[in-house]
């Protein structure tokens, strides 16, 4: 009944915002300057309004003394036209001769200018909201501030492609100054025939650990792209991390008009696009050359039409077999796609499973195919070896096509030669069939 009843209020938080709203950064005479002094509270009860799953139980005095005194500077806000949704929390706060229920609307992932907003039943009747930091949000979940000064600093990037909107959140106080030099340093535009002039502006948060960058300029399939890795905190802590050389790289793309494959290089910082058919899969391979052996993406065709991209020297191909000979009854499997390719393709020759049962040898410049082995288990990928003499098959480890994967050895005659039993491994629920790829 509670939640149905915070429901129905969020909604009638939308129907005042439609009728007139105050920005969030003036504040009318008429409205509270502070949050309401809280007194005697022993416990905080965190549920998740919208399926009452218990969140957080705070029960030490401390820590309830901490958030209390917090609350005092959370400052006067209102419904914004519309209200940005992010995610309910109920607040029940008790003592032994009081009780109160809050609740807070957590907006750390969505645009908002505001980490969040904290109002109880009666101060919404008077359309009275006040906004509270990231850090106190984080005490709420029950993250003491001693907690999140013990892990290392960390950025929190959550990508809005329709707005153009990015989120930034960070477990320490972020140097300003820093994450514009860092941005500014590694900005670079993918536009589509010079595009609208790109622009941008960064919304802080008061308490530093937050902030909202909102692009203005790109047009539909076009990125920006820049680094944070020299980004700190206000203690001169780096954001950089030597393990995870790429953690701190933001990519933002407005989703394109029509299907694209972009190939990026993450060292060089160049992008390749192509425009691309439905697909229900795409591969990374490597095609023996003149030159010699190169990378390729190969993109899977629904129609029986694949493409094979060049990501570093070499020309495109399309490979077209029309017929796949005496195949067995396929296996059903949840990508979509008939055919899983090797991962190398020779001169004259690769190998693909048909329907995730049937191995070929594929004369893939040529469009044809010569059957070789039909598997009893689901296949979930094939390979060959540098010298294409012999073929490797991940298969199912048991009937319940779980994640586990043998590995079957066979030569160019499709004559089995060797089994390892549980040689690979992909977290899935059993009875799904994805590819190994």
């Amino acid at each position: 009944m509670r939640s149905k009843f915070a429901f129905r209020l969020l909604l009638g938080f939308l129907l005042l915002a439609l009728t007139g709203c105050v920005n969030n950064n003036v504040r009318p005479d008429d409205k509270p300057a502070a949050f309401p002094a809280i007194k005697g509270i022993e416990s905080i009860q965190i549920f998740d309004d919208k399926t009452s799953a218990r969140i957080a139980s705070i029960d030490d005095s401390a820590e309830i003394a901490g958030i209390l005194t917090e609350l005092k500077t959370a400052k006067p806000s209102y419904f914004d036209d519309p209200e940005y949704v992010g995610t309910l929390l109920r607040v029940e706060m008790k003592g032994e001769n009081r009780s109160k229920t809050y609740y807070i609307n957590d907006l750390r992932e969505a645009a908002s200018s505001l980490s969040g907003k904290i109002y109880s039943e009666s101060s919404a009747e008077r359309s009275d909201v006040w906004s509270i930091s990231s850090s106190l949000i984080q005490r709420f979940y029950g993250v003491s501030p001693d907690a999140s000064r013990q892990q290392a600093p960390y950025l929190y990037i959550q990508l809005h492609q329709e707005s153009g909107a990015i989120v930034v959140e960070s477990n320490r106080q972020i140097s300003r100054k820093s994450v514009r030099e860092s941005m500014e340093a590694s900005l670079r535009l993918i536009e589509i025939d010079g595009g609208l002039p790109f622009g941008y502006e960064m919304d802080w948060n008061d308490d530093r650990r937050r902030f909202v960058i909102r692009t203005n300029g790109l047009e539909a399939g076009e990125s920006v792209r820049f680094r944070l890795d020299a980004a700190h905190t206000t203690s001169g802590e780096s954001y950089a991390d030597d393990s995870q050389p790429y953690r701190n790289t933001v990519q933002l793309t407005v989703p394109p008009k029509q299907n694209q494959i972009r190939l990026i290089h993450a060292l060089e910082g160049t992008e390749q696009v192509t425009s691309a058919q439905d697909t229900p899969l795409v591969q990374a391979v490597q095609v023996q050359e003149k030159a010699g052996t190169l990378p390729y993406v190969l993109v899977h065709g629904k129609q029986g039409s694949h493409s094979l991209l060049p990501i570093d020297g070499g020309s495109p191909y399309t490979i077209q077999v029309k017929e796949w000979p005496d195949h067995g009854k396929p296996y059903g499997n949840d990508y979509g796609g008939e055919l899983l390719f090797s991962d190398r393709f020779h001169a004259d020759k690769t190998y693909a499973v048909y329907g995730n049962r049937t191995l070929y040898e594929v004369a893939w410049r040529a469009g044809k195919a010569r059957k070789l082995y039909d598997s009893p288990e689901p296949v979930y990928g094939v390979a060959s070896s540098p010298d294409g003499k012999r073929i490797g098959l991940l298969v199912a480890s048991d009937e319940f096509m779980g994640p586990m994967a043998d590995l079957v050895v066979l030569d160019t005659n499709g004559k089995k030669l060797k089994r390892w039993p549980d040689a690979g491994f992909m977290s899935h629920s059993d009875g799904f069939l994805f590819g190994y790829l």
